[in-house]
């Protein structure tokens, strides 16, 4: 069911992706070869070029318009392309937020789904200064050398950021992907920072 925390966004579309999850603040290389997606990359050029990207576990269920997509998936927009010769395209996409999506009946070769962005709960303000200066100092410990964060980032923000450098197994990443607790994402990124 999708949740009542932002306005409904319908027919976007969606790019199913195997254990994929494009975290908020990221940004995706992807290389658009398949028909279908050629489709929809050359319609969302014409648009706001926003597109969902949803994850779906390799050898799980499918229906007739492919593998059945995780309810929670990455609202994404196209910040730059390139059309090769041949029409396949090179795509960046931004990570803008997480969405509870519901699939939808589509016109184009590529499938759609209406999406409810998706809000953080509230942190306790006490857990939240405490993990922060932790959470900079994880992402620091791992950026390449000249990068810096700057300014005053929210604490489900930086969980992100952290988790999108960890190399996690596809469990983990699908469950703390879907979490809307700062706090929790915070931990779990800074336990799994300390194991790798």
């Amino acid at each position: 069911m999708i949740t009542k925390s932002g306005r409904l966004m319908r027919g976007l579309p969606l790019f199913p992706l195997p254990d994929f999850y494009l975290f908020p603040g990221a940004v995706a290389p992807l290389h658009v070869f398949e028909p279908k997606y050629r489709q929809m990359v050359g319609d969302l050029l014409d648009t706001a070029a926003r597109l969902v990207l949803a994850a779906y576990r390799p050898g799980g269920p499918r229906t007739g318009s492919g593998p059945v997509v995780l309810p929670v998936g990455g609202l994404g927009e196209i910040v730059h392309h390139e059309t090769l010769a041949d029409g396949r395209y090179l795509i960046w996409v931004l990570g803008l937020g997480r969405v509870e999506m519901q699939e939808v009946a589509s016109d184009r070769l590529y499938r759609k789904a209406d999406a409810r962005l998706i809000h953080d709960h509230e942190p306790d303000r006490d857990a939240e200064r405490a993990l922060v200066p932790q959470l900079f100092e994880a992402i620091q410990s791992r950026a390449p050398r000249g990068h810096q964060l700057e300014g005053d980032l929210p604490l489900g923000l930086l969980a992100d950021i952290l988790l999108n450098t960890l190399p996690l197994d596809a469990e983990r990443t699908a469950a703390v992907f879907a979490d809307r607790c700062p706090v929790r994402r915070a931990e779990r990124a800074l336990a799994w920072h300390e194991e790798h």
